[in-house]
């Protein structure tokens, strides 16, 4: 569904005085096609291209704000200010109307973080945080929250860059235009005769500094702004039916499953643990070692005889080393007591 833009007629304009221009003097040649002619030595603007331009950065602003992308009212000389904020928030748009800070699109991350602070403040403010504090730092910190309003309140909630950013007398905000322009973000502008059109995406030819001549422009923006937003739709993030359908599939067969026996886990014992066991005796721990001997297997073309002798050998070498050990046994002097040996010699005195 197109947009039909309210565009004004040519009387109320005359009358609003769009159509007046600078001084000739003060001119910039490359507003020559959007110039009438010259009366008294001032410009006249021609109104009948300035209503069709109007219309065309209506339409803009319309598809824009039908897709949910924010726009930006920007002005901020004294004419301009009241005017854009009441109709910035009429419409819903975001609005400058104190001075732009340098790098609100360059440098995006440095001016989040005043915002945050305003939003931190609020809240806080709110929820009577500041209580505890004296008299005089609760002013200081009014004056703060009202600083940070004054130039970035109408901007708080904005995300990254915007859809669009529209202008009253573009000459006064290079700063915003240059930025829109490194960011590529278009710009809708109101120009006076002094101005460079070059760097403005949608043109609006008009008088900038009558309070009438700006009210009827950006009325008629923001009447087009509001239109998009209302009809701005989100989109939901809906899971297909056949995704659905599969899930609900793997979750019965979960259901009927049986429940799996529990993995009992195979102990093995090394050779090294069964070989080596601890004994305790008299509160003392003496390891015990198994023995383990070692089959010897028999050679090849080994015969019986010879077997015979491997297993006589074995024998003698295992009576000799219990011999030798029972030996050592009775050598050991069993210990005597100090006291019986000392009654022996009084006795024996």
């Amino acid at each position: 569904m197109a947009y039909k833009c309210n565009t004004p007629s040519i009387e109320d304009m005359l009358e609003a005085g769009v159509h007046f221009g600078h001084q000739i003097r003060r001119w910039n040649p490359k507003m020559q096609k959007y110039i009438y002619t010259a009366d008294s030595k001032t410009h006249i603007i021609d109104l009948y291209q300035t209503q069709d331009l109007l219309t065309k950065a209506c339409n803009v602003l319309y598809e824009i704000a039908k897709t949910g992308k924010q726009i930006i009212l920007v002005g901020t000389k004294r004419q301009a200010s009241d005017i854009v904020e009441r109709y910035a928030k009429d419409a819903g748009a975001l609005y400058v109307t104190q001075r732009w800070l340098g790098g609100t699109f360059t440098n995006y991350k440095s001016v989040e973080g005043k915002w945050k602070q305003l939003k931190d403040l609020k809240t806080k403010r709110d929820n009577n945080e500041f209580s505890h504090l004296t008299k005089k730092e609760r002013l200081l910190i009014d004056r703060q929250i009202e600083k940070l309003e004054l130039f970035v309140g109408g901007i708080q909630d904005m995300k990254k860059y915007p859809g669009a950013v529209v202008v009253v007398d573009a000459k006064r905000e290079k700063t915003a235009v240059k930025e829109a322009n490194a960011v590529n973000v278009p710009v809708v502008a109101m120009i006076d005769t002094n101005t460079d059109p070059d760097n403005i995406d949608f043109v609006i030819p008009a008088n900038d500094d009558a309070i009438k001549s700006i009210e009827l422009i950006v009325s008629r923006l923001a009447e087009a702004i509001k239109a998009g937003y209302s009809e701005y739709k989100p989109e939901k993030t809906v899971q297909p039916t056949k995704k659905l359908e599969k899930n609900a599939i793997k979750s019965e067969v979960k259901t009927k499953e049986p429940a799996s026996e529990p993995k009992v886990k195979s102990t093995k014992i090394s050779k090294s643990k069964e070989q080596n066991k601890v004994v305790k005796t008299d509160g003392k721990r003496k390891s015990v070692k198994k023995d383990t001997k070692k089959v010897v297997k028999p050679k090849k073309g080994s015969t019986d005889n010879e077997l015979e002798k491997q297993d006589n050998s074995k024998s003698k070498t295992i009576k000799v080393k219990n011999e030798k050990s029972s030996q050592q046994v009775k050598k050991e002097p069993k210990p005597s007591d100090s006291k019986s040996d000392k009654k022996s010699q009084k006795s024996s005195k």
